[in-house]
């Protein structure tokens, strides 16, 4: 129940198009992500931290976005995530 609290704590605030980026990529990481290596990334702040991992991926944003939001299939793709199941599903601009 997305009105609950959970069990991680609060959450972060929503993801908003166009806002300022919390992660900055300067030459040396712009330079392995044209040599096609990943660029991790994490920062603290009040409410915990954040992590980011940038790369640039030859696909469709679709493709992409599909990718990204299928939750259930995370245990398979990412190493130590044992479950993960979205708690609150909604359209975003572009259903």
């Amino acid at each position: 129940d997305a009105k609950q609290v959970h069990s991680h704590g609060p959450t972060r605030p929503n993801f908003l198009l166009n806002a300022k980026p919390m992660i900055r990529i300067g030459p040396s990481e712009e330079t392995k992500l044209a040599n096609g290596e990943v660029v991790t990334k994490q920062v603290r702040d009040a409410s915990g931290g954040v992590g980011a991992a940038v790369e640039d991926i030859a696909a469709p944003p679709r493709i992409v976005w599909r990718q990204l939001i299928s939750f259930a299939d995370y245990p398979k793709k990412v190493p130590k995530v044992k479950i993960c199941e979205n708690y609150l599903q909604k359209k975003n601009f572009d259903n």
